[in-house]
């Protein structure tokens, strides 16, 4: 017998991939309800009802929010108890695949490479270090390279200086408890984790994708070196 369920958030993308997951799992989404104004990325359109018309019946079936940030999670999670909705629930689906001709043994290997580049040239430029990590507990995924200034090293002017030379770098990412979702919900403000702020404000994110060349990684590096230079406090 299917499990009648129904969808909270009809205006993330996500819905589709839940929509998805149920039909594999047989489970009969009943209702599909948008809570905010905005499009609608539902597949089943015409189960889709407002928030504000939906029956009590509607309202005690579980329901699942197709959400992938935690803090958007949360807020649809409070917007639905507020309108009365009851029963939220969480659905894993083993029936989820790969496609045969996905490379990502390759891919994987190939960012390794890269990053390992950028570790090795990284050791002559003063006050830039890779961060650590530990093989026999951590393997990293690389999706992004990022690495740690000395404090004496204004890391702003160090991306305004890279940018001279059409080098894209960033701030990653801001402490958790800065975060907005974290600020409004439990009140932190700076000062609150002097040692992550600190952290937090150290690290840069270098260019990185799976087909950096060796001279590309060598012209970042020496563009880095000399940002580095005009950029001590």
């Amino acid at each position: 017998m299917p499990y009648v369920d129904r969808s909270f958030g009809a205006g993330s993308s996500v819905i589709v991939d839940v929509e998805a997951s149920c039909a594999r799992l047989g489970i009969d989404v009943a209702t599909i309800v948008k809570n905010v104004a905005g499009e609608d990325y539902a597949l089943a359109a015409d189960r889709t009802v407002h928030a504000d018309q939906a029956s009590p019946e509607i309202k005690s079936i579980p329901y699942i929010i197709p959400i992938f940030t935690p803090g958007h999670r949360m807020a649809a999670f409070e917007d639905a108890s507020h309108r009365g909705f009851k029963g939220a629930a969480a659905i894993v689906d083993p029936t989820a695949v790969v496609a045969t001709s996905t490379t990502l043994g390759a891919t994987w290997s190939r960012r390794i490479s890269i990053a390992s580049r950028y570790n090795e040239q990284l050791r002559t430029v003063p006050g830039v270090s890779p961060l650590r990590t530990v093989p026999s507990t951590t393997r990293m995924s690389w999706f992004i390279y990022v690495v740690r200034l000395d404090p004496t090293i204004d890391r702003n002017q160090v991306i305004a200086e890279l940018a001279k030379d059409r080098i894209p770098s960033r701030v990653y990412f801001l402490p958790i408890h800065l975060q907005p979702f974290y600020r409004d919900r439990f009140g932190y403000r700076e000062g609150d984790f002097p040692i992550a702020e600190q952290a937090a404000a150290s690290i840069l994110a270098l260019p990185f994708h799976g087909n950096l060349s060796d001279t590309e990684i060598e012209c970042v590096v020496i563009s880095l070196q000399s940002a580095v230079m005009r950029s001590v406090r």
